[in-house]
C-alpha cells in the first residue's frame, strides 16, 4: 500500500517538504516517516540533507531562492505532490485506526492539519482521502476528465515546444513543476539578436526551419514613467509600477535558458548597456547553449564575462567587434582565455580594434578569419611557425597589423622561406603531402593549408 512512498522520488520529496513546512525537526520527521512507511529505507542523513536545503530556500541546486510561501505553492499547485501529502496523512490515520474506524470528524481534523500548511480545497482533499479509505491508491481521478497535470511528461514537452516565447513565459509561471519542464525543454533557435542601449532592450528571435510557430518574432522593452512597455510582433503590453530592466532581464533569461541557439548576436551601445545585460545574466540558472557567438563590445573584458556564461563544448565560433579600448584588462583576460569556452572554439574573428594579448592566445583556432595584432615581433612569428609545424588543426589564418609597422623581408624569408614565382611562400609540413601557403603584405599575413 505504501510502496509509492518507497519507489517514487517525487512522492518522497513532496512528503519530506510537507513535513518540513509543518515546522518539525529533521529527526522527528524521520521517525514519523519511517513509522508510517516502515522498512527504514530512508536514513536520518537524507532527512537532514533535505531539511538543510529547504532551510536555505532551495529545492535543487539550479533553483532560485524560494520562500516558505513558494514551497507551499509548490505542493498545492502540483496535483501529484498534493495527493502524495494527502496519502501520507491517510497512512498516518490508518496506522492508528482501520479504514472502517476513521470517522468524518477525524477526516475533517486531518484536513485542518493539512490546511495549516497547504492551501487546499476541502472537496479536493476529501475526494482523495476517501478514495484511499476505499483502497483506491492511484493518484488519478478515474471518474473525472483528465486535467492538464495528469498528462504524460512527454506530451507536456511537445506542447511546450509549440509555444511561442511570450506563452512560454506565462506557462512557466503556472507552477514549479511546469517551470522545470519549460526550463528543461530546449527549443531550437536559429538566431537571437539582442541590442541594448541605455533606454531600450530590443530582441529578435528566428526559429529553426520547420518550427511550429511563426519563424521570426521581435520584442522591445522600454520605460515610460513607472510603466514598462513591451512592444512585440503581435501588439503591445504595459506593466504598471514595473521596472523595464527587471522585466526584460527575467524574460531574456528564460529565452536564453530554454534555447539551443545556433547564432547569438549581442550589441551594446556603451558600458552602461553592458551593465544592464549583466542584470540579465544574474537571472540565468544554466549555461547558455550557443554555437556561434557575435559580440559588439566596448572592451575585451566584457567578452570574457559573457564567455563564462556559455556552455563549454558547444561554442564553435567567436566574432568580436571591439571598440577602441585603452583600459588595462590584461590580467583578467589572461585568466579568462584559459576557459574551455575559448579553448574549444574553432573559429575566430576580432574586428575594429587590436586583439589585446599576444598571438599565443589565438593559436588553438582552426580558422582565424581576421584578427588585428597590436604589434608583431620575431618571437610571435616564431611561435606561429612552431605551431604550424607541430599542430595539424590549422586550416586558415589571417592576421592584420598597423600600417605603421614594417615587415622585415629577410626575417620572413628565414622563417617561412623565400617568395616563389607566384608571389607566395610555401612552408612544407614534414612527413605529409601538405604545405602552408603564406602571403605577407604591408597590412597583414594570410596562411592557408593546402595539399599538393
Amino acid at each position: 500500500m505504501s510502496n509509492i512512498l518507497k519507489t517514487d522520488d517525487k512522492t518522497i520529496l513532496s512528503v519530506i517538504l510537507y513535513q518540513f513546512l509543518h515546522g518539525k525537526s529533521a529527526y522527528s520527521s524521520f521517525k514519523e516517516f519511517n513509522s508510517v512507511v516502515k522498512d527504514n529505507f530512508i536514513d536520518l542523513d537524507d532527512f537532514e540533507f533535505w531539511f538543510n536545503r529547504f532551510e536555505n530556500g532551495k529545492f535543487d541546486e539550479k533553483d532560485d531562492i524560494f520562500s516558505i510561501s513558494d514551497f507551499k505553492r509548490m505542493l498545492s499547485d502540483d496535483q501529484h505532490c498534493l495527493r502524495a501529502c494527502i496519502f501520507f496523512e491517510y497512512l498516518k490515520e490508518n496506522k492508528i485506526k482501520s479504514e472502517t474506524e476513521i470517522r468524518d470528524e477525524e477526516v475533517l481534523s486531518v484536513y485542518m492539519r493539512m490546511h495549516e500548511v497547504i492551501d487546499i480545497d476541502y472537496s479536493e482533499f476529501s475526494f482523495c482521502f476517501y478514495r484511499f479509505i476505499n483502497r483506491v491508491f492511484n493518484f488519478g481521478h478515474n471518474s473525472e476528465p483528465c486535467s492538464f497535470s495528469d498528462l504524460p511528461l512527454e506530451t507536456i514537452r511537445k506542447i511546450v515546444r509549440k509555444l511561442n516565447f511570450p506563452d512560454r513565459c506565462r506557462f512557466r509561471k503556472v507552477s514549479y513543476n511546469l517551470r522545470n519542464i519549460v526550463d528543461d525543454t530546449k527549443i531550437g533557435i536559429d538566431e537571437i539578436n539582442i541590442r541594448i542601449t541605455k533606454f531600450v532592450i530590443a530582441v529578435s528571435v528566428e526559429r529553426l526551419p520547420l518550427a511550429a510557430w511563426i519563424s521570426r518574432m521581435e520584442f522591445k522593452y522600454y520605460q515610460l514613467g513607472d510603466t514598462c512597455v513591451m512592444d512585440y510582433s503581435f501588439g503591445r503590453k504595459q506593466f504598471k509600477r514595473t521596472n523595464c530592466l527587471d522585466l526584460a532581464s527575467k524574460d531574456l533569461s528564460i529565452l536564453l535558458n530554454t534555447s539551443k541557439i545556433r547564432i547569438l548576436n549581442i550589441k551594446f551601445a556603451d558600458n552602461e548597456s553592458f551593465i544592464n545585460f549583466e542584470n540579465v545574466l544574474t537571472f540565468l540558472n544554466a549555461q547558455i547553449h550557443v554555437k556561434l557567438l557575435s559580440l559588439h563590445v566596448s572592451n575585451a573584458e566584457q567578452v570574457v564575462k559573457i564567455l563564462s556564461y556559455l556552455k563549454p563544448g558547444t561554442l564553435e565560433s567567436i566574432a568580436v567587434y571591439s571598440f577602441h579600448d585603452r583600459s588595462n584588462h590584461e590580467i583578467v583576460l589572461r585568466e579568462g582565455l584559459k576557459m574551455d569556452q575559448w579553448r574549444q572554439a574553432k573559429d575566430m574573428q576580432w574586428y575594429f580594434y587590436e586583439f589585446p594579448l599576444p598571438v599565443k592566445y589565438l593559436l588553438h583556432f582552426c580558422y582565424i578569419w581576421e584578427v588585428k595584432l597590436p604589434y608583431f615581433d620575431p618571437q610571435q612569428f616564431q611561435e606561429i611557425k612552431e605551431t604550424l609545424l607541430k599542430q595539424d588543426h590549422i586550416k586558415c589564418w589571417y592576421f592584420t597589423w598597423s600600417i605603421l609597422q614594417k615587415v622585415d623581408e629577410n626575417e620572413m624569408n628565414n622563417l617561412f622561406g623565400p617568395i616563389e614565382a607566384d608571389g607566395v611562400r610555401r612552408l612544407e609540413i614534414p612527413n605529409t603531402n601538405a604545405y602552408y601557403k603564406i602571403t605577407v603584405h604591408w597590412l597583414g599575413m594570410s596562411i592557408t593549408k593546402e595539399n599538393r
